[in-house]
């Protein structure tokens, strides 16, 4: 039996739609609420590719009530399991999140390692982030060997990622059979309120301006195909990033507007203004529980050109990415779609 841990998520709900589609093995999710449990059998529904079986399909998901910081309620989730995908996690850049982050990305990854080695399960993918990539002197693209320093100021954030990240290898000294894959922004159908996908959101309101910086971005059903043929071909011990297209702040924003018929960003703004916003921001959540629109901790990041190098991954499994304009229009049909239902 095949375990998803944030089976409600955005990489979760997509990847058992990947699985549902490719293994006959049986099928265990975790959630942690009704609501979003709810929330994702609506997006599952709409994404399934066969319309008339996705009511069976998702029935057919053993769906168990669990917190991964939580043992107890962990110990009967692993009889049968032989496989596990680690998809829950925390994502924040708020500094008052940092224990919580620490708790649910480090902690929970180490319930979920413990839980593994002792049930011996097989197979085991975990979900990290580019957050724990740092350049090393000399270099200008972030890849696999992009180690983490210490020494920089990173994010609570990442230092909760490079945390969990620790636990997994120290899991694979103890025996355990594990692939990390390294997803830069993650964008997909059907969660546009929180996390990567309230980019659309946001755009739809109108950005005016632009930050210097640049990421890189990945199609969440690329995501899911790539950790299920990483477990499939058994290429344990080993880390992968993974990325379609680089782009910079002013691109993607720009694009985003132009799919969905708004007016693209026309200024740049300095990062002494966001900062002072930044600043000002945080003073005011020190004393009255605001939350600030823009994290202290993100400010270098809007205006750090940051390009990943994904080529490994491509090399590996020789696999094709779907385009940045592709996976656009795939979201931004699917809003259309939502909203015409």
């Amino acid at each position: 039996m095949i375990l998803v841990t944030g089976g409600t998520g955005l990489v979760g709900l997509h990847l058992l739609i990947e699985l549902l589609s490719q293994e006959k093995k049986p099928i265990r999710a975790l959630y942690r609420s009704k609501a979003k449990k709810d929330f994702s059998e609506s997006v599952f529904k709409r994404q399934y590719p066969d319309v008339a079986s996705a009511g069976a399909q998702w029935n057919s998901i053993d769906w168990v009530k669990a917190d991964i910081t939580d043992v107890p309620s962990l110990e009967s989730v692993f009889e049968g399991i032989t496989e596990v995908y680690h998809c829950a996690g925390m994502v924040s850049f708020h500094a008052k999140d940092f224990l919580k982050l620490k708790k649910v990305n480090i902690e929970g990854t180490a319930n979920m390692v413990n839980l593994s080695l002792y049930h011996k399960v097989g197979k085991f993918c975990h979900v990290s982030s580019v957050a724990v990539l740092n350049l090393n002197p000399g270099e200008t693209e972030l890849h696999e060997g992009s180690q983490w320093n210490n020494e920089l100021d990173n994010s609570g954030y990442a230092i909760s990622k490079h945390g969990a990240e620790m636990e997994v290898w120290r899991g694979v000294q103890e025996g355990l059979q594990a692939v990390i894959v390294n997803p830069t922004v993650i964008l997909g159908e059907g969660f546009y309120e929180s996390g990567s996908g309230e980019i659309f959101k946001k755009v739809k309101k109108g950005v005016p301006f632009y930050t210097a910086g640049s990421s890189g971005y990945v199609y969440v059903k690329d995501v899911c195909k790539i950790m299920h043929q990483l477990m499939q071909k058994e290429l344990f011990n080993q880390s992968f990033v993974l990325v379609s297209e680089n782009k910079t702040y002013k691109e993607m924003i720009t694009e985003v507007a132009l799919k969905l018929g708004v007016q693209p960003p026309k200024m740049a703004i300095s990062k002494i203004v966001v900062k002072s916003i930044a600043r000002l921001e945080a003073m005011l959540s020190s004393v009255s529980g605001y939350t600030p629109k823009i994290p202290i901790d993100v400010v270098e990041s809007l205006y750090t050109p940051s390009v990943y190098n994904g080529t490994k991954i491509l090399n590996t499994l020789n696999f094709s990415y779907t385009s940045f304009d592709q996976m656009l229009a795939l979201c931004v049909q699917d809003i259309k779609h939502k909203k015409s239902h």
